[in-house]
């Protein structure tokens, strides 16, 4: 999953919402010139919103964040 690498982040958002997928955050992501590396998904409780987590590779992780909100996503968080 990328974890591993040096140089790589953690991107968690809400898979929520019309236009709001996993290939719209791809694009997202390589628009501002990051990499993904590795996807995953999990819930906190069965029912709720999927959370998807982005292992992203160049680009600023936080760059990438601020543009997923921008395009309506809800950013739980970017770890690096």
């Amino acid at each position: 999953m990328g974890a591993s690498e040096e140089g790589t982040a953690r991107i968690d958002v809400l898979l929520e919402g019309e236009g709001q997928d996993l290939a719209t955050a791809s694009k997202t992501v390589s628009d501002e010139g990051g990499e993904i590396l590795g996807v995953g998904t999990y819930r906190e409780h069965w029912g709720e919103s999927a959370v998807c987590y982005l292992r992203v590779h160049d680009g600023d992780p936080e760059r990438i964040a601020e543009a997923l909100k921008q395009r309506g996503y809800t950013v739980l968080g970017v770890h690096l």
